[in-house]
């Protein structure tokens, strides 16, 4: 417990780690890790956190450059703003079930993001919360997800994405400077998708929307910020078989 640091009148939250190990398992005593408790670790390669962990504070591992895997207990509700930001080499991770919220700059310029999972209780996707995730090629959103962030997915590596029929927000530049992004799979039919409240800026031009709730129709140009052309789910069903 030597590198673990709390304060006496509260010893469930973990304060600080100041040791230099490249694997650490964070002890089963605390509940919270605080704000910035990990920020600029350079040792740090792999994070286990025990169940019964139920906070991720602000900053909490932002900076850690060597950190490439991190479990995350189940048991966690709430990741802070930033928590994960400029870790640029953390590879995967997957998302607690009892996740409501992707928070504000989360996953910021984490360039090495390839693969993500989240469950189906997250409701909201925040500001810039994957942005500048370059390896980051595809992700699915659950039908959960109610609104997606002002640049939430700025300048990643999208090539598709996969997005819930609930959604009713899509902010400012979500997806600026998406240059690989070709396709948006929507659950939920055109009628649904003209529907949503786009951002300025919101969707580059020229991606394909496929909106999977439709039983057929045609090729049909776009309104407004949504992209240059929206395929209706059946016809490119039939496309594609």
């Amino acid at each position: 417990m030597k590198d673990f640091e709390f304060i006496d009148f509260d010893r469930d939250t973990l304060r600080r780690y100041t040791g230099r190990d490249a694997d650490v398992i964070v002890p089963d005593c605390f509940r919270k890790i605080g704000n910035y408790a990990f920020r600029d670790n350079s040792c740090v390669e792999t994070i286990v956190l025990y169940e019964g962990i139920r906070e991720v504070g602000e900053n909490a591992f932002s900076g850690c450059r060597s950190l490439k895997e991190i479990c995350l207990s189940f048991s966690i509700l709430h990741i802070g703003s930033s928590a994960f930001e400029n870790c640029r080499n953390l590879r995967g991770i997957i998302l607690p079930p009892e996740l409501t919220a992707i928070s504000n700059d989360t996953f910021k310029n984490c360039r090495c993001l390839s693969s993500v999972s989240m469950g189906n209780k997250v409701k909201s996707i925040g500001d810039r919360a994957f942005s500048d995730c370059i390896s980051l090629k595809e992700i699915t959103l659950p039908q959960s997800v109610l609104s997606i962030g002002d640049y939430a997915f700025c300048r990643s590596g999208l090539e598709t994405i996969a997005i819930g029929g609930e959604v009713t927000n899509i902010g400012d530049s979500a997806f600026y400077g998406c240059n690989n992004l070709k396709e948006i799979r929507y659950a939920g039919t055109r009628e649904m998708w003209d529907g949503i409240a786009f951002g300025g800026d919101a969707l580059p031009k020229g991606v394909r929307v496929i909106c999977l709730g439709d039983s057929g129709g045609s090729l049909d140009k776009s309104l407004g910020s949504a992209p240059d052309g929206v395929t209706h789910g059946a016809n490119d069903r039939g496309r594609n078989q």
